[in-house]
C-alpha cells in the first residue's frame, strides 16, 4: 500500500508539473517556484502555486479532522481508509474537470484542477502521519534522508536506535519492517517509477494519464478493505483495540 501510494504521489506531481509547472506533492519545490515565479514577475505562475500550496493544507486539515472527530489514531485503521477515499474523490473529480476542460486551458480552470490535485496530496500525506518515522509517499526528501539513517544503522556502522513506541500492537509486526532501510529504497523508487510512467503517458497517452493515480489509490483501499475484514474474522484481532487502550 505504501508503494502505491508513492506511485500515485510521483506520477500525480509529474502531470501536474508537465501540464502546469507546478508541483502538488512536493510542496518544498513548489515553494521555491512560488518564490521564483514571484520574484520574476511572473503572478499567474505564482497564483498557482500558491492555490497547490493551500490546496495542500486544506488537504491535510481536512484528514486531522476527520482522525480527531473518529478519535481513531491507530495507523491503518478505519479512519485512514476513510481519507484515502477522500482523496479517490478528489483524484476521480480531477479526472473529470480534467477531461471537460481540455486540462485546464483557462487559467482559472487550471487552478481548479491543481487545486484538486493539492488536496489529494494532501489527504494522503495526512494519511501517512499515524506511521510515525516510516515512508512519506509525497515529499520523498525525508524518505531518502530516512533511507540513509537507517542503512547505517542497518549496517551497524552505528548504534542502533531505540525502538520507538508503536500505538497499536495489532500493527507492530508490519510497522516493525518501516524500520529497515529497503521500504524507504523501495518508496523512493516507487515514486521515480510513478513519476516517469505518468511522463510517458502525458505525451503519448493524455487522455489517460490520470488514471494512473486513480487505479493506484483505488487498489489501495480495496487492499485496505480487504485486510480490514481479515483482521475482523482473526481471533486476535477482536482484541486488539483493548489491548492498545490498556497499553495507552
Amino acid at each position: 500500500m505504501i508503494l502505491l501510494l508513492a506511485i500515485t504521489g510521483g506520477s500525480t506531481d509529474a502531470i501536474v508539473y508537465l501540464r502546469f509547472h507546478l508541483m502538488v506533492a512536493a510542496q518544498t519545490g513548489n515553494t521555491a517556484l512560488l518564490a521564483v515565479a514571484a520574484a520574476e514577475g511572473h503572478f499567474e505562475a505564482a497564483l498557482g502555486s500558491l492555490v497547490s500550496v493551500v490546496g495542500y493544507i486544506i488537504g491535510i486539515s481536512a484528514g486531522e479532522l476527520a482522525l480527531d472527530r473518529r478519535g481513531d489514531i491507530q495507523p491503518w485503521s478505519s479512519t485512514i481508509g476513510t481519507i484515502v477515499i477522500a482523496e479517490l474523490i478528489m483524484l476521480v473529480c480531477l479526472f473529470i474537470f480534467w477531461h471537460l476542460t481540455g486540462a485546464g486551458q483557462v487559467p482559472p480552470i487550471g487552478n481548479l484542477l491543481v487545486a484538486c490535485a493539492s488536496i489529494a496530496m494532501g489527504l494522503q500525506s495526512d494519511a501517512m502521519l499515524p506511521l510515525g518515522d516510516g515512508p512519506k509517499t509525497t515529499y520523498i526528501t525525508g524518505t531518502l534522508a530516512a533511507f540513509a539513517t537507517r542503512l547505517v544503522a542497518w549496517l551497524h556502522l552505528v548504534e542502533r536506535a531505540k525502538v520507538r513506541e508503536r500505538r497499536d500492537v495489532r500493527f507492530i509486526h508490519r510497522l516493525s519492517a518501516i524500520d529497515a532501510p529497503w521500504i524507504h529504497a523501495l518508496t523512493w523508487i516507487a515514486y521515480l517509477l510513478g513519476a516517469t510512467v505518468a511522463g510517458i503517458l502525458f505525451f503519448y497517452e493524455r487522455g489517460v494519464v490520470l488514471l494512473l493515480p486513480v487505479i493506484a489509490v483505488l487498489i489501495v483501499i480495496i487492499v485496505m478493505r480487504v485486510d480490514s475484514s481479515s483482521a475482523a474474522r482473526s481471533p486476535c484481532g477482536a482484541g486488539a483495540a483493548d489491548i492498545a487502550k490498556a497499553l495507552s
